[in-house]
């Protein structure tokens, strides 16, 4: 007896990810409003780096917090996308590139430089 393929399980969607009491996208409201009153682009960074500071606070207590790994949440999306360490580039606002971005992004001028 054959049985039908079953559909993947949904995959759970931002909110049912984030801490309970977190906020839902941490900033995202003044973020929308800046952009709507056009406002100079300093304002702009000091919500990025509020948000950054926020996140690193997060993480600072997490025991793989400076660990290369696969962590889920990356490119826009909460699942299904992983980053190299917690803090990077492809999840954060973080001022550096994570250990592994690094390491990639010199390989590639590596091979289009000349020596």
């Amino acid at each position: 007896m054959t049985t039908a393929p079953t559909a993947a399980p949904p995959r759970p969607n931002a909110a049912a990810l984030r801490p309970a009491g977190a906020a839902p996208e941490l900033g995202s409201a003044e973020r929308k409003a800046l952009r709507e009153q056009r406002r100079p682009e300093a304002e702009m960074n000091a919500l990025f780096r509020r948000e950054q500071a926020h996140v690193e606070g997060l993480f600072s207590a997490a025991p793989h917090r400076d660990r290369v790994g696969a962590f889920e949440g990356a490119n826009y999306e909460a699942t299904g996308y992983y980053r190299s360490e917690m803090n990077c580039l492809m999840f954060t606002r973080t001022e550096r590139f994570c250990r592994v971005c690094a390491q990639s992004i010199e390989a590639v001028i590596d091979q289009y430089s000349s020596r």
